[in-house]
């Protein structure tokens, strides 16, 4: 072996047990017998064992750090290149305790700036609710007044959904508590996402809206600093104009893609985009067709990196589907395949819409209005009752608390196109109506799903937004049976 891989022998040979980071950021646990570097009569090759199965491939360049190797790998004579960076399990830990020092750091810097932002509270107490949590717990101690609540993403990445979602559950849980009663909660809202907040602000019902309210942080790379938001009201979410709803596609497959499609209409549906279609296996993406500069192209595979279609790969597209048909079915052979586990909430959707029937008897199913999604608007299935009232459905297929108000926040922006009639002129249902009642939201997830977390997160919510929770079979891949409505 020459310098670097010799090197890169007794760096793997110094450690147990691996975190491995892919090139599109999927990480996976490594152990050293699961994997295999050689140089024998050729290049040198390493192989290891990743969630999709063992791979070998070859190895083009590596650098040996303190704490980790990067790999630069390749496959089929060099057309397939991925990276990876094995870091040892020790170390991936030290980076997780400087991660969670970052995040108290940024705790106490905001709960500074709370206490100067009410001079007549103390500062009682600022902790994480979770070793791992992206939010900061606050206790301002207003003395005969009570104690006020502050939470606060100190990681920079969760959603508003979620941090409402925390905020509710907390007072909920604070306030029934009399050793721990909460006089209200505050969020703590980035610059960015304040506006998204005080719209879902707006959808809570009164009583607890009044035990919840919006700061704002400024300056959030510096000396931070704390202002309290003026909240909006529900009948200011309808004054904005409505953003445009424009088909992404004509609606029209191209003679390839839907040649594919023939070949199992059952479980291959398609999504439009702006210029071109993906093709799904029971939600699973796998084909991509777009017209660029006057010419159809097409690409396929699963995985980051596609193949072109052509007529050198057609052959490998059809391993791809049989390979597709043969692992993601309810009774696949091998339930810890790739295409078994990818995306289960785009498979009980594709379900669903083969006939949206089996969870309402009385629904019609938009059949174009997939033509009108985007990036903004992930509204899992839009429907429509027999006397015309709209139900945006909701769908997850594991436990999840935000998914009321994700719910919530799709309501909003279904809600304020349709009394602005958008939904009508863009003829989402054909010739039918839609009636000039509020739209509803139907929750559907395994049964599992649910729990008293999502009773008080929907009790939360206005009661001029009508939830149904539809409780499915466990196991939906077979057949999909609603085992109890709520």
């Amino acid at each position: 072996m020459n310098g670097p891989h010799l090197l890169f022998r007794e760096f793997l040979d110094k450690h147990e047990e691996w975190i491995a980071v892919h090139r599109d950021g999927s990480v996976f646990g490594l152990r050293s017998h699961e994997m295999e570097l050689e140089e024998r009569f050729g290049p040198t090759t390493f192989g290891f064992l990743d969630n999709k199965g063992y791979s070998v491939w070859r190895l083009e360049e590596v650098s040996v750090e303190d704490r980790s190797a990067k790999l630069l790998l390749s496959r089929r004579f060099g057309s397939v290149l991925d990276s990876l960076e094995l870091i040892p399990r020790a170390s991936a830990e030290e980076l997780g305790a400087g991660v969670r020092e970052a995040r108290l750091a940024a705790a106490n810097a905001i709960s500074e700036a709370v206490a100067d932002a009410f001079p007549k509270m103390k500062l009682r107490r600022v902790s994480m609710n979770r070793p791992h949590s992206r939010h900061a717990r606050i206790i301002l101690d207003g003395g005969a007044l009570g104690d006020n609540g502050v939470i606060a993403d100190v990681s920079g990445g969760s959603s508003p959904e979620r941090l409402l979602t925390a905020a509710v559950l907390w007072q909920s849980k604070a306030g029934s508590s009399s050793k721990r009663r909460l006089r209200k909660v505050f969020v703590v809202a980035r610059k960015g996402k304040l506006s998204a907040l005080k719209r879902l602000h707006a959808c809570l019902s009164d009583p607890v809206r009044k035990r919840i309210g919006i700061l704002s942080l400024k300056n959030p790379t510096g000396p931070p600093s704390i202002g309290i938001a003026d909240p909006i009201e529900f009948d200011d979410l309808w004054k904005p104009r409505a953003s445009p709803l424009r088909a992404s596609g004509d609606g029209g497959l191209p003679d390839l893609a839907r040649s594919v499609v023939e070949t199992d209409p059952l479980n291959i549906d398609n999504l439009f985009a702006r210029h071109g279609a993906t093709l799904r296996y029971l939600g699973l993406p796998f084909a991509r067709f777009r017209e660029l500069g006057g010419d159809e192209k097409a690409w396929f595979g699963i995985e980051r990196e596609k193949q072109i279609l052509d007529e050198d790969s057609s052959g490998e597209l059809t391993e791809l589907l049989e390979s597709l048909a043969e692992y993601r079915r309810f009774d696949s052979p091998n339930k810890q395949h790739l295409f078994y586990q990818a995306a289960p909430e785009a498979w009980l959707e594709s379900l669903l819409r083969r006939d949206v029937r089996v969870l309402d008897r009385n629904l019609v199913l938009s059949p174009i209005y997939n033509q009108f999604r985007t990036s903004r608007d992930r509204i899992d299935l839009l429907a429509l009752t027999e006397k015309g009232r709209l139900a945006i459905v909701e769908l997850k297929v594991s436990h999840d608390p935000t998914m009321v108000f994700q719910a919530v926040d799709y309501w909003r922006r279904i809600e304020l196109q349709r009394r602005q009639g958008m939904l009508d002129a863009a003829g989402l249902f054909g010739k039918r109506k839609i009636a000039d009642r509020p739209a509803m939201i139907y929750l559907a997830a395994p049964a599992t799903c649910f729990g008293a977390e999502t009773e008080k997160l929907v009790e939360a919510v206005s009661g001029s937004i009508r939830i149904v929770r539809f409780e499915l079979n466990e196991d939906w891949r077979r057949e999909v049976k609603v085992v109890r409505v709520v």
